[in-house]
């Protein structure tokens, strides 16, 4: 992983990871900057694109997707990517990234 913040100038950052199968759901917790506008970033799952919504500025935020089924048994693949080159001298940049694996509900409480 990276050690403080990674800048997507550099290209896509790709984190792979396996899963058991065994989890009912997932949460992905992540934080961004440098993505002001809808269109200067992207981020998937399995080649899925997951939603997410710019603050419209520059400073960082921090964005959390909850899976509402789990991962199937095997190897998937989470890539961030700028969509375009930042038009100021401040960088897209990936700052933090979690990503969980819940039981069900009845095995793991959220509250």
């Amino acid at each position: 992983m990276f050690k403080y913040r990674y800048d997507l100038a550099e290209g896509e950052y790709t984190v792979t990871f396996t899963s058991d199968g065994q989890y009912a759901r997932w949460l992905l917790r992540f934080s961004v900057s440098g993505t002001e506008t809808q269109d200067s970033f992207r981020v998937t799952l399995d080649g899925q694109e997951l939603p997410w919504n710019t603050t419209g500025n520059y400073d960082r935020q921090f964005t959390e997707i909850m899976g509402t089924s789990g991962f199937t048994a095997g190897t998937h693949r989470l890539v961030f990517s700028q969509l375009k080159p930042s038009n100021t001298e401040l960088p897209r940049q990936l700052c933090s990234l979690n990503l969980m694996e819940y039981k069900n509900e009845t095995e793991y409480h959220f509250e």
